[in-house]
């Protein structure tokens, strides 16, 4: 928003009168940020959650933060600086948490720091859900929450995936070695 306002008349005759312009902020937009990025829509609208849904939409980019936006609105709901390299995947643990994961680049053994972290919205928490884990090992690949929102599947590249039970953040089983490759994680409706 520009305001003019003019101050005095010229003296001089034909001329126009000075005009002194102020710049108002009114509000400031800030746009999607530049690819890479990977998108996670919040659970959907249904009859028990009615009364507390927004419509949230979590984009992760790839200098590690996360910005969430309220579709309702358009506008953005949160930023939130939570990995130190590119995120790789969200997921929804309810209507105001999700993970977030991210890894390095891989180090001369092909090892990678691999990032698994909760955020919690209502609060602005963040926390490393996997704790100290991450340093050092094969590349998480993808991840699943289960339809309740109970447990987690973490699924890497080179190693056994990892079973964890949500509510408490422990890790509930490691496959063994000879578990076959998984190359994609499809929730079901019943839990196990």
């Amino acid at each position: 928003m520009i305001a003019g306002q003019s101050l005095s008349e010229s003296p001089q005759s034909g001329s126009s009168p000075e005009v002194h312009l102020k710049f108002l902020l009114t509000g400031l937009l800030s746009g999607l940020p530049q690819p890479p990025f990977v998108v996670r829509m919040c659970p959907p609208l249904t009859t028990k959650n009615i009364a507390q849904y927004k419509p949230l939409l979590a984009v992760g980019t790839s200098n590690g933060s996360v910005f969430v936006y309220d579709l309702t609105s358009g506008l953005l709901h949160k930023e939130l600086n939570i990995h130190s390299c590119e995120v790789r995947g969200i997921e929804w643990t309810s209507l105001t948490s999700f993970l977030s994961f991210a890894t390095s680049t891989p180090n001369n053994l092909g090892l990678v720091r691999n990032e698994l972290q909760l955020v919690d919205l209502l609060t602005g928490r963040s926390m490393a859900f996997r704790g100290e884990r991450g340093n050092d090992e094969q590349a998480m690949e993808m991840i699943k929450v289960s339809h309740l929102k109970q447990y987690l599947v973490v699924v890497f590249k080179d190693k056994p995936m990892e079973l964890w039970d949500i509510r408490t953040c422990t890790l509930l089983r490691e496959m063994s070695k000879v578990f076959p490759t998984v190359t994609a994680l499809v929730r079901s409706v019943s839990e196990c």
